[in-house]
């Protein structure tokens, strides 16, 4: 399931001289992103500051938005913006909520002719509120102190909504009411009068339209700008494996540090896929054997980094049980090329007869014009057990670990020489077991199995 806030947006940019056209842009009659200043970004009046103050953004960006200080600060936006149909944008941020209302957006006087559009913050019965009036509807919403948070009002002729950091808020409907009085603008940060219930906290990126934006639009503008937005780059894709062989799912992303947890759907809900030796997980979950009852499993990964959190899309594994007996499906898949941890791995399809030796073949980010491969024999194994890590120099700080069925360890080593030669008469009994190596920062490189007689 994908989180509220993670939409395919297009960046909307603006520069002092010029105002770039999208979808979103359509019908904007005033825009006001207080990057430095308090101009119009579209057309029309700038907005005339009364005190306010240059301060940081939600982003924390310096001078990206405006401070006001709840005794005498305000911006007048120089327009009624008395519209049939608007949807109005804005962010704001407040530090003082008190049992009297504190205005943040004010458009609301005598001669309004298609109804007031009015936000304040107010301490309503021991709640710390934000409430809304928009022609015909009534609305309020709890919301918490110094935290940032999105309001969007959108009215037709004869409809209106209110949204709160993307929610649509249950309404109540009044008449199409305006003041008797007051100024026939629009006041931010201050009533109608401009002369008291003076807001303190940040108010930032207002925008205004002559339309009523749709319902992905107004998920576009309160998600806007953030740093989740996209967070998963490339989506895994559904897999055919044989049974007894390999298969794996890959999944981007476009942060740093990123944690990656798949799960495993086999019919009664998403559980944790394993840490042991038939999975080995990290950007890639690889399945290194498939079993015939896997057949139409489910799986995705929950990626997380400091900031964000998204759930991949679901993808299924098709085992195909056609497989000749006394063969054993192996090794890597050839058909794309992937970049994790700055290795590259080269993916083939080799089936090894089980008196094969296992060939591995890959690529480090060391030199990637020497293509290393590793070679394990006999396989299957019955007393002893040779690896020939040929070009070892490139990988010589890597290690070898060995696991059985369990995930019992049987072997681990640094690979300090180009050939190993290891007594299985140590070992747990016949069965199959998993080769991994590791870089010299633990990162899997590749997990394999081999066949114990």
């Amino acid at each position: 399931m994908k989180q509220l806030l993670l939409l395919s947006v297009a960046a909307i940019l603006f520069t002092n001289t010029a105002f770039s056209q999208n979808n979103i842009d359509s019908g904007l009659v005033g825009y006001f992103p207080f990057a430095g200043n308090a101009d119009n970004k579209v057309s029309g009046s700038n907005g005339l500051i009364t005190g306010a103050s240059l301060t940081t953004d939600r982003f924390n960006n310096p001078k990206s938005a405006y401070s006001f200080n709840g005794i005498s600060n305000y911006i007048d936006l120089q327009s009624p913006y008395d519209l049939p149909e608007r949807s109005i944008s804005f962010w704001f941020n407040t530090s003082l909520i008190e049992t009297t209302a504190r205005v943040i957006y004010a458009s609301d006087y005598s001669t309004v002719v298609n109804g007031l559009s009015y936000v304040n913050v107010i301490n309503s019965s021991g709640v710390d509120k934000v409430t809304f009036a928009l022609g015909y509807q009534r609305a309020e919403a709890p919301i918490t102190k110094n935290e940032w948070h999105h309001v969007l009002m959108i009215k037709t002729a004869n409809s209106s909504k209110i949204y709160l950091d993307c929610f649509e808020l249950s309404q109540t409907t009044a008449g199409l009411a305006h003041s008797v009085d007051g100024l026939s603008k629009t006041i931010v940060g201050a009533s109608r009068w401009a002369g008291n219930q003076f807001f303190q906290g940040k108010i930032d990126d207002i925008r205004i339209y002559d339309r009523a934006l749709s319902t992905q639009e107004a998920k576009i503008l309160c998600s806007e700008g953030n740093p989740c937005d996209n967070f998963i780059t490339q989506q895994p894709v559904d897999y055919n494996a044989k049974g007894g062989g390999t298969a794996w799912f890959w999944v981007g992303a476009k942060d740093k540090f990123l944690n990656y947890q798949w799960q495993i759907n086999t019919g009664n809900g998403f559980t944790n896929v394993p840490n042991n030796c038939f999975y080995s997980q990290s950007a890639t979950l690889d399945i290194n054997v498939v079993a015939l009852s896997m057949d139409k499993d489910v799986f995705r990964c929950i990626v997380s980094s400091d900031q964000c959190m998204d759930t991949t899309d679901n993808v299924s594994l098709e085992v195909d049980s056609s497989g000749k007996a006394g063969t054993v499906h192996d090794t890597l898949y050839t058909h794309d090329t992937t970049y994790i941890h700055d290795i590259t791995y080269l993916h083939d399809t080799v089936y090894v007869n089980t008196t094969d030796t296992l060939f591995i073949q890959f690529k480090t980010g060391v030199n990637l014009l020497d293509q290393l491969s590793v070679k394990i024999f006999p396989n299957p194994a019955k007393d002893h057990l040779t690896i020939d890590f040929g070009n070892f120099q490139y990988f010589n700080t890597y290690t070898i670990n060995i696991v059985n069925a369990q995930s019992q360890q049987v072997y681990n080593s640094a690979i300090t020489q180009q050939t190993a030669s290891i007594d299985l008469s140590s070992w747990t009994g016949a069965g199959v077991y998993f080769v991994t190596l590791k870089d010299n920062n633990g990162n899997t490189l590749v997990t394999k199995k081999i066949v114990l007689k």
